[in-house]
Parts: C-alpha cells; sequence; structure tokens
C-alpha cells in the first residue's frame, strides 16, 4: 500500500504539534505520564508567586502551580490552582505556604502537612499563607531607608542646583565686590580700635587722677560723723514733737493764746483800745501832756 505525500505531510505535522505541545507542557512541568490531583488555595497577595512554580514537600518538588487568577469577592483574592503528583495523600488542614526560594526572588509553595487523618480529595482546598522571610523582612526595613536616601537624593540636587544658581558670574562678581567692602570694614575697625588705643593711653594719667579723687571723696564720706548728725536730727525732732504736744495739751502761754478764745478775744479789744488810744493822743496831745516853760498852768 502506497501512502502518498499529502498523508506523510499531515502525519509528520501531526506528530510535530503533538511534540511541541508535550514539550511545552514538560517545560511548564507538566507531566502527561503521571497521574495528577488538583488542590486550590487562596491568598491575600500572590507576592510574585507565577503559573509553573514549584511545589515543594520536605524538600522534594511534588508538583506546581497550574493557574493563578482573581477572585472578585469583596477582598479581591488571589486563586492558586495546585497540582500534586496523585500519589501523594494530602491530609486535611495541610498548609500551602508561599515562600521565597532564594535571593533571587524566585517564589515557590511549600506544603506543611497536618496531623489529621482525614485525607483531602481531589479538587479541595488547602490553607493559603504567605511566609514573611529573610528576604521580605529584609525588604521592609530597607524601604524606609530607599525612601529617606531618595529624599536625600532630592535635596542634594536641590542644593546643587541653588548653588549653581548663586554661583554664576554675575554672583561671582557681587560676592568678590562683598568681600572686598568687608575687607575695607575690617581696615577700618583696626584703625579706629588703634586710635582708642592711643586716646586711652594719653588720657591714662587723668583717668588716675580721676580715680584718686573719687578715692578720697569717699574716704571723706567715711570719715563724716553720720551717727552723731542722726542722733541731733532725732532729739530735734523729740523736741519738736513734745513742742507741739504742749501746745495741743494746752500747757504754757502759748497753749494758752491759741486755746483759749475769751482770752484771745479781750487781747484783740485791747489791742483796739491802746490802737484808739495812741490816735487820740496824736489828735490832742495837749489833752494828755501839760507843761509850761513858765510854770502856768493850763486853764
Amino acid at each position: 500500500m502506497k501512502i502518498s505525500k499529502e498523508i506523510r505531510i499531515a502525519i509528520v505535522s501531526a506528530i510535530t504539534i503533538v511534540a511541541f505541545i508535550l514539550g511545552a507542557n514538560f517545560l511548564k512541568g507538566k507531566n502527561f505520564l503521571k497521574p495528577e490531583k488538583t488542590y486550590f488555595a487562596y491568598y491575600d497577595n500572590a507576592n510574585n508567586l507565577t503559573a509553573s512554580s514549584s511545589v515543594f514537600l520536605k524538600g522534594m518538588k511534588v508538583g506546581r502551580v497550574d493557574k493563578l487568577e482573581f477572585v472578585y469577592d469583596p477582598n479581591l483574592r488571589v486563586k492558586a490552582t495546585i497540582v500534586i503528583n496523585e500519589r501523594l495523600d494530602i491530609p486535611k488542614n495541610t498548609v500551602a505556604r508561599i515562600r521565597a526560594a532564594d535571593m533571587l526572588g524566585t517564589m515557590i509553595i511549600e506544603l506543611t502537612l497536618s496531623d489529621e487523618p482525614e485525607i483531602l480529595k481531589n479538587g479541595d482546598t488547602l490553607i493559603g499563607e504567605i511566609e514573611v522571610g529573610m528576604i521580605t523582612e529584609l525588604t521592609t526595613q530597607l524601604m524606609p531607608m530607599k525612601d529617606r536616601f531618595e529624599s536625600l537624593i532630592i535635596s542634594l540636587d536641590t542644593l546643587v542646583t541653588a548653588v549653581n544658581t548663586v554661583l554664576n558670574e554675575n554672583a561671582q562678581r557681587q560676592i568678590q565686590s562683598s568681600i572686598r567692602d568687608l575687607s575695607v570694614s575690617l581696615n577700618h575697625v583696626k584703625n579706629l580700635t588703634s586710635s582708642a588705643n592711643k586716646i586711652v593711653e594719653e588720657q591714662s594719667q587723668n583717668l588716675d587722677k580721676i580715680l584718686k579723687n573719687f578715692a578720697k571723696i569717699s574716704d571723706d564720706l567715711n570719715n563724716v560723723e553720720f551717727e552723731k548728725t542722726v542722733n541731733s536730727l532725732q532729739q530735734t525732732f523729740a523736741q519738736a514733737e513734745d513742742l507741739i504736744k504742749k501746745l495741743t495739751d494746752g500747757e504754757g502761754t502759748a497753749s494758752l493764746l491759741l486755746n483759749d478764745p475769751q482770752l484771745y478775744n479781750e487781747l484783740t479789744n485791747s489791742a483796739e483800745n491802746l490802737s484808739k488810744l495812741l490816735d487820740d493822743l496824736n489828735a490832742n496831745p495837749k489833752r494828755y501832756v501839760h507843761f509850761s516853760l513858765f510854770g502856768k498852768k493850763s486853764k
């Protein structure tokens, strides 16, 4: 029986396609020659896990991640479809933990079998967890430092820009001019200080005389008998207080003059009568004075 050329091409093409499919699936970790069971695990975050990531149990590869997809529930979780060798019995409450396999960030699933006697069936659900490993923890600790370094770099860039802006040609000329003016001002201050020192040296003798005069005045003040003066003033104040008290209490003539209205009135009347007598004496002296050169009496 002769096979036509077209049939042979078709057979070779089919074999090629099947081989390509088998090879692609083998590279993904699928093996049609080994029977497998499918399980599901749910995570809040895939944590860089990818389809075809390996599944390990006690350090040995026992399966792979077949597919990752979102579950559109209120928490928007990630659903991982896990394919495991059918000969391996997975007990209930087994944990499928995502962790880093190396320093390059390759993520795998590590199975932790429970002590439950019940064995999961094909299509059951594993407990999904994410391990906070050394790499993840280190990354978490380095992230704040990264932000600080970025902020520092931005600040340094701003500073460099500001310095470049300040140190342009015009600004450099202004700075040089300011430095020259500052130098002139310092020279003036130096000259002023020298002049002040010279004046102090020239007037030092006068200052000595002034200080000696102040010392002499201080000594004279120390020699003044302040205590004796104060005692004399106190004695005078005491005498004045005693005199005022006698005047107030009615003791002595002066007190009677101050405190007796009748005596005051009588003295006033006497003064008025004396004044009238003097006026009449001035007006009629003959009435009061009688004398004659010849000893005659007045009629």
